[in-house]
């Protein structure tokens, strides 16, 4: 083989994956309009089916809380269907606080319900994460 057939060859070979291949993560951004107060934190964790409702997450993040408009991103996140969660801790305890009715003290939301009655089941809390996206969640 010729020097230059063989330089073709390796370029190829070093090339092609590189170039060949799709970028497995993307970011979301999670946009939250109406914090209601300073108090506290905003707790903010991405969930699988299979750890849905639990302390074990597939990405989370918390930030003090600022009313009004809060952002979260979350890059190098793979491809998948996800829920997410959100709570505002008032009081820092990193828990959802609860009346005695039952009913939060807290202000909390998830991804795919407009209102929430009840606990929320994965199933209407999912949404399909394929490319960048930006989700807009209100308390």
């Amino acid at each position: 083989m010729k020097p230059i057939q063989i330089f073709i060859l390796l370029t190829l070979i070093i090339v092609t994956p590189i170039f060949g291949q799709e970028n497995p993560t993307q970011t979301l951004t999670v946009l939250i309009e109406n914090v209601p107060s300073n108090q506290g934190k905003i707790l903010l964790s991405i969930h699988s089916k299979e750890n849905f409702m639990s302390r074990q997450t597939v990405a989370s993040k918390e930030k003090v809380a600022t009313q009004g408009e809060m952002q979260f991103q979350f890059s190098e996140l793979p491809k998948g269907i996800y829920a997410i969660m959100l709570l505002h801790d008032a009081n820092g305890n990193y828990r959802m606080d609860f009346k005695e009715d039952g009913r939060p003290k807290e202000a909390y939301a998830t991804s795919g319900i407009k209102k929430l009655y009840g606990p929320p089941s994965f199933k209407d809390s999912s949404i399909e994460f394929v490319k960048d996206t930006l989700v807009r969640l209100r308390f």
